[in-house]
């Protein structure tokens, strides 16, 4: 084998190991957005897998492979056939698209609710989507959890009525 074509193939290694890194992150960089979560046991990194509304989405926990459905505490958008529920939607996939990683800090006050998802906070590239969403006024306070949500303190909580 040739001198080039060896060089060829290292390249060649090269760039498909720095395109996994890039699809799938470093496991130390997921660790370092680990820091914003209030709980580690309950804070993880995963893939989005759909997106189901404006607040729920299904996600792939990168660690375990298990899949799970996350619902946005204390954040409510609109339901199908209301007028922004497109909107909501849209809005969720455009921040988290399909593909994208997430980081999740599951609700310690309200763990999961009636329909099996799992409730918390999404960050996406950085930004919180459960306050994102209420910044836009794609979403409003299910203040109903206020009470018992681990999150109802916080200040985009507060500003937005818990």
């Amino acid at each position: 084998m040739g001198k080039f074509k060896k060089i060829g193939i290292g390249i060649g290694i090269i760039i498909v190991l720095v395109s996994i890194v890039i699809q799938f992150g470093l496991e130390s960089k997921v660790f370092e957005d680990l820091d914003i979560c209030k709980d580690e046991p309950f804070c993880y990194s995963a893939r989005v897998t759909k997106i189901i509304d404006g607040d729920t989405m299904d996600v792939k926990h990168l660690s375990t492979g298990e899949p799970i459905r996350i619902r946005l505490s204390l954040t409510n958008t609109q339901e199908r056939g209301e007028e922004l529920y497109e909107a909501g939607k849209d809005f969720t996939a455009n921040l988290c698209p399909v593909n994208s990683r997430i980081i999740f800090d599951q609700d310690d006050g309200q763990t999961g609710d009636s329909f099996g998802r799992v409730i918390g906070l999404v960050f996406c590239g950085g930004l919180l989507l459960n306050e994102e969403l209420l910044e836009t006024n794609l979403a409003v306070i299910d203040s109903r959890f206020c009470d018992e949500s681990e999150y109802r303190n916080d200040e985009w909580a507060q500003k937005y009525g818990c």
